[in-house]
């Protein structure tokens, strides 16, 4: 993929913290059929919106964060050509299997694009950043049958709501934290006795449709980038189940309900030759994970989102 080399040394990250997300977005939009020559276009204005800094500018001070990043980035490029990626991404996965939430998801997102182009130095970059953002979550559920679970969310969900709860700190992970210990919502997450995948997704678009939020946006695509490493997890379904939990605590972090209902005007085929025409890089990531999640089930939701993309 020689465009990359245009953004390769790029910062993975800007305003002190926040994702950069060409690497993913140029992949999404070259899976997607769009033009090098569109591409650029759309990754050059983004760059120069956040300010993105080249690394290798003799003139940008490298600060202790983005001097580790070159470092680890080194490292797992030499690892790459010594092992192969199949077995680095294996025995990364494994290693932080359950710390797949880390960067709102960005470092599970990043590594599943980039394995899924078999680039090494986008693979070597996204396990750097990866690691450089990892952070554990800690939390207890019971295990119920699927039949219980919409009841028991139903429950928590409303119980939750009537707190009117405002977060404490600052920060995605360190919110996600706050609110799996809060006693209510602690008590009452739940694993699924027999983890079901269409279940989960469907839950996931269930929620992205009754409130069109951030986070849960960043479920569906994590989800799906999940999926696409499944192959190099080992026991998987308790990591689909550890996803599950994830997933319950980011839908409570939006309690409200938009009152909307976009008609299916258009299939995904037809969506897609209109895709070079989206703005937001959020919403191609979420665009590009609907039409990866729409070739492994069938799911109307995924058509619905989707056609709410391009009616903004």
């Amino acid at each position: 993929m020689d465009i990359y080399r245009k953004y390769e040394a790029l910062s993975p990250i800007y305003q002190g913290g926040l994702t950069n997300h060409i690497p993913m977005v140029l992949v999404a939009l070259k899976e997607l059929g769009v033009t090098e020559e569109k591409i650029a276009e759309k990754l050059d204005n983004y760059r120069q919106q956040k300010w993105l800094f080249d690394l290798t500018d003799s003139n940008t001070p490298i600060d202790d964060f983005s001097q580790e990043y070159i470092n680890r980035t080194g490292f797992y490029l030499g690892e790459l050509n010594h092992k192969g990626e199949d077995i680095v991404v294996g025995e990364f996965i494994n290693k932080n299997k359950l710390t797949i939430s880390s960067g709102l998801f960005h470092g599970l997102i990043r590594l599943a694009y980039a394995k899924q182009v078999h680039h090494p130095l986008m693979i070597a970059q996204a396990l750097a950043y990866y690691e450089l953002t990892m952070g554990n979550v800690e939390f207890k559920a019971t295990y119920i049958d699927e039949s219980e679970f919409e009841e028991s969310f139903s429950r928590l969900f409303n119980a939750y709501k009537e707190l009117d709860y405002t977060f404490e700190t600052e920060g995605t992970m360190n919110k996600l934290n706050e609110i799996l210990t809060n006693e209510l919502v602690s008590e009452n997450l739940v694993y699924l006795k027999t983890p079901n995948r269409k279940y989960i997704l469907d839950f996931i678009l269930s929620h992205y449709l009754r409130t069109k939020d951030f986070y849960i946006l960043h479920l569906v695509t994590g989800f799906e980038a999940l999926l696409e490493l499944e192959e190099y997890i080992y026991g998987f379904e308790d990591v689909l189940n550890h996803f599950f939990v994830l997933a319950q605590a980011f839908v409570l972090f939006n309690t409200s309900t938009l009152i909307e209902d976009t008609q299916d005007t258009k299939s995904l085929e037809e969506l897609i030759k209109e895709v070079e025409h989206l703005v937001d890089f959020h919403d191609i990531k979420l665009f590009y994970s609907l039409v990866k999640l729409s070739n492994l089930f069938e799911n109307k939701k995924i058509n619905k989102i989707a056609n709410q993309i391009f009616k903004k």
